[in-house]
């Protein structure tokens, strides 16, 4: 096998991976990307196309919260109404 210096290419440079920092060469890296990923999906729960970000369910969680207040403030309109026009 040969050792390291033998690879001179741009392609055999060396790469820090952003998740774990180890050095990689630039080609293999994507490789070692793709085994992070499935890790993380064989680690979670969910399906990996059900998989939402945090900052996406942060806004869902507002609307929600939003879309129930508003549908509060229908309701006791429309029980006021209702008690208003009774008298």
């Amino acid at each position: 096998m040969f050792g390291r210096k033998f690879y001179l290419g741009a392609n055999y440079d060396g790469a820090p991976c952003p998740i774990c920092g180890g050095i990689f060469s630039k080609c293999g890296l994507p490789n070692h990307l793709r085994r992070h990923k499935k890790m993380a999906i064989e680690k979670s729960d969910k399906d990996a196309i059900n998989r939402r970000s945090a900052a996406w369910w942060d806004g869902w969680k507002e609307g929600y919260k939003l879309g129930v207040r508003d549908g509060g403030n229908q309701v006791r309109k429309k029980i006021a109404g209702q008690i208003e026009a009774r008298y």
